[in-house]
């Protein structure tokens, strides 16, 4: 996913040709037929063949379908295809937002396995913290199946290759794909319970960390369920024929008229609209290789190290079995953070704006800060 500065300029960004859907549009056959039929029915008025075609002879026959008569299926075609845009991003942000949220809330499954139970029972932990990892690994896996992202499939195949046994692997082929990553997730629920049980943990505990790993099964199948359920096709389908249709129309009307500005006219229009509908696409499905989808690998090994971290991570002076001891003797005394704060900043009032505009300024410049924050909110009141 490309970042970019919105303090750039507007020209620089205008013209700016990677990381948008201009090469993708213009690498299509259908913008260069739309264009092609523009500039040939343009070049056959400007020759005069027209004039050689029975019906034709007069050249303002040739120039009865104008803009007036296009306009109306233009501005349908605007309507729909600017809805389905809007559709698909307002898509594409939940997409987002649900991806993070499930990234979000696994993570803070392995902080209470850590909390409540790394200590006591690190076996248990363990096992159920691997578990818990490949069921993620393989979710993604599934929704990468359909597109094929090498960077994602390499990461896949990497941890399905650290976290899974040979038995595991064995016994999770005869079940469905679609259903790998849920079983995969109970074991690691399963897992949990044996140890919430051994360790005599209070039940909200238990409670706590089942619900956000259902949590996170609900946002996988959510996910899931989006991605398996696209726009309609028969309003795609209909949206498709009336960019056709609109950009058929206007080739034969702006064809006709006979200026060369036309020429430079349509290719901007053939450009904007199949380049929306392009980028609508890619919006629709936020999850292959296009220029706007997601960095899930990224986001896939960035969760694994955060997790590991969580984890196994060592700290000398904070675990159970000193309960922080050498830490809170230190903090005996109270905690004092010794900095001023700074100075109320009062804005001016009308009279003092005028005055320091026009060169006035205030009539005593020495007046402690103090003072001025009891006097101005009077001031400023008066002057509202």
């Amino acid at each position: 996913m490309y970042q970019y500065d919105p303090s750039e300029g507007r020209l620089q960004t205008a013209f700016r040709l990677r990381h948008t859907v201009i090469p993708h549009t213009l690498g299509r056959i259908e913008f260069w037929l739309f264009f092609g039929l523009q500039v040939g029915l343009y070049l056959v008025y400007r020759v005069g063949i027209l004039k050689h075609i029975p019906g034709f002879e007069n050249t303002s026959r040739a120039q009865k379908l104008d803009w007036g008569e296009v306009k109306i299926t233009c501005a349908f075609t605007v309507f729909f295809e600017v809805f389905y845009t809007n559709v698909c991003y307002h898509r594409y942000v939940d997409f987002y937002a649900k991806s993070r949220t499930l990234f979000l809330d696994l993570l803070l499954v392995v902080f209470d396995l850590r909390i409540h139970l790394k200590n006591s029972h690190p076996l248990h932990t363990r096992l159920a913290y691997r578990y818990f990892l490949c069921s993620l690994n393989m979710f993604w896996e599934q929704v990468n199946e359909m597109r094929q992202v090498e960077s994602l499939k390499e990461s896949n195949a990497h941890f399905k290759k650290m976290l899974m046994t040979e038995e595991e692997e064995s016994f999770l082929e005869r079940i469905h794909p679609e259903h790998r990553f849920m079983v995969v997730l109970h074991w690691s629920m399963d897992v949990f319970i044996l140890a919430h049980g051994d360790a005599k943990l209070p039940a909200n505990v238990g409670k706590m960390v089942l619900d956000k790993m259902q949590k996170g099964y609900y946002l996988m199948c959510g996910l899931l369920d989006e991605l398996y359920f696209p726009i309609p096709f028969p309003y795609f389908h209909l949206l498709n024929l009336m960019v056709c249709v609109n950009l058929i129309l206007l080739a034969i009307c702006m064809g006709l008229a006979g200026s060369h500005l036309e020429v430079v006219v349509y290719f901007i229009a053939d450009l904007i609209f199949l380049g929306m509908m392009e980028l609508a696409a890619q919006l629709e499905d936020p999850f292959g290789e296009d220029e706007v989808d997601f960095p899930v690998a990224y986001w896939l090994r960035s969760f694994f190290q955060r997790a590991e971290l969580i984890l196994e991570y060592q700290y000398d002076h904070g675990s159970h079995t000193d309960q922080w001891k050498s830490m809170l003797q230190q903090h005996e005394s109270p905690f004092l953070l010794n900095h001023e704060l700074d100075a109320v900043q009062v804005e001016p009032t009308r009279w003092e704006w005028v005055q320091s505009f026009f060169g006035g300024g205030p009539q005593n410049e020495s007046v402690d800060s103090s003072e001025a924050y009891t006097q101005m909110p009077l001031m400023a009141s008066s002057t509202a």
